[in-house]
């Protein structure tokens, strides 16, 4: 299929508004993370007109397979003669707030890479809490089956060191904001008694920029508690199936909610 273009000055693209035609844009970007660097491909398409705009998203839905196919492969290369990054070591990497319970055995990392600003997922780790959007994990269980909020709140858009916020929907437990620094880092935790003894822990969510329009999301949680033989029961049967399995659904929810609102930002 041979494909008509028009020669159009750079200058004026943007604004070039001609019945009849389809817009295309590829970016290509290159920005620092870790100890390398990323390269993202980014392709945008728009119309002059509703009949132009119908007629290149067919297009687009014919080719999208193959067009996808021709980007990964050539990011796959890229990947291959440059070599691949070699990503932060989550698990073991020092945290914020970490040095609150500083000698713990059990402590449980899980990340995610999101194709959405920092600010955008910084807003929905502003709403964390059954006082405001809920867990953003399994709703039945930590949220009295009320679906957490999928959209930001404007009037939900911080929180202070020292507030407290409710852990569940009846609001009798709490936890505490330790640490807090906008878009970096969100810590929380608390203290209470469990199976007769003193319980401890905190909860971290970190942020790094990928370039401008990425995040890497890094969820820590670190408990103590007394007597040891009741901590072991914690720390290695019962907390990381449920505490994981609750944070990885979070975790998800996220980045579903954040990547879709970065793609919303981009046709406003």
């Amino acid at each position: 299929m041979k494909i008509p273009f028009l020669k159009v000055c750079p200058s004026d693209f943007k604004d070039f508004n001609t019945p009849g035609y389809g817009k295309i844009a590829w970016a290509i970007s290159v920005d620092p993370f870790a100890n390398g660097s990323t390269i993202a491909v980014e392709l945008r398409t728009s119309a002059t007109d509703e009949k132009s705009w119908k007629k290149l998203n067919l297009y687009y839905q014919v080719i999208g397979i193959g067009s996808k196919l021709i980007r990964k492969s050539v990011m796959a290369h890229l990947g291959v003669e440059l070599g691949k990054i070699k990503l932060p070591d989550d698990e073991h990497r020092r945290l914020p707030c970490d040095e609150l319970i500083p000698d713990t055995k059990y402590s449980i990392s899980y990340y995610r890479n999101i194709e959405a600003p920092v600010s955008i997922v910084w807003s929905y780790l502003m709403q964390l809490g059954c006082d405001r959007a809920g867990w953003y994990s399994i709703d039945v269980l930590d949220n009295g089956g009320r679906r957490s909020t999928d959209h930001i709140v404007n009037s939900w858009e911080s929180r202070e060191v020292g507030d407290r916020i409710s852990a569940t929907p009846q609001g009798d437990q709490f936890f505490e904001v330790y640490g807090l620094r906008v878009n970096k880092y969100f810590v929380i935790g608390g203290e209470t008694k469990r199976a007769g003894g003193p319980f401890r822990m905190t909860w971290a969510f970190v942020l790094d920029p990928i370039g401008e329009d990425a995040t890497r999301l890094i969820s820590r949680a670190r408990m103590e508690s007394f007597p040891k033989w009741k901590e072991w029961v914690m720390g290695r049967i019962a907390y990381p199936p449920i505490h994981g399995t609750m944070s990885k659904v979070q975790l998800d929810t996220i980045k579903r909610y954040a990547e879709r609102d970065a793609q919303r930002r981009l046709h406003l």
